[in-house]
């Protein structure tokens, strides 16, 4: 260049200048690629751990499920115990009932027959 060799003081400058310039940008680019691989790194935890909680809400879902399915089928199973020991119980009362009348009629045919004789 014309100018070459010219003003030794003023390239030292310019080259310092440079030399620091070029430093300070590799330096804002190795910035910014640290950002970019924390943005990166943050985004697959998030990608992560949305996946598992959407996998336990899954899970919950599924157990939540089995859990009506369960309660629907012993609710029927009391009912119909509870049923069947109601009816139990009516056949008790009915047959002392029974029993109680026949004693009655016994009773009376006695004292009938005692009083007769």
């Amino acid at each position: 260049s014309l100018l070459e060799g010219k003003n030794p003081k003023l390239e030292e400058q310019t080259k310092q200048l440079k030399d620091a310039t070029d430093a300070d940008l590799a330096k804002k680019q190795a910035e910014i690629s640290q950002i970019k691989a924390d943005v990166q790194s943050l985004k697959e935890a998030a990608v992560k751990q949305l996946s598992e909680s959407e996998a336990q809400a899954q899970q919950l879902k599924t157990e939540y499920e089995e859990l009506c399915v369960t309660t629907t089928l012993e609710t029927e199973m009391v009912n119909k115990e509870l049923a069947a020991a109601l009816e139990a119980l009516i056949g008790h009362k009915l047959h002392i009932q029974q029993t109680l009348k026949r004693i009655d009629e016994q009773t009376k045919n006695y004292l009938e027959d005692v009083i007769a004789s």
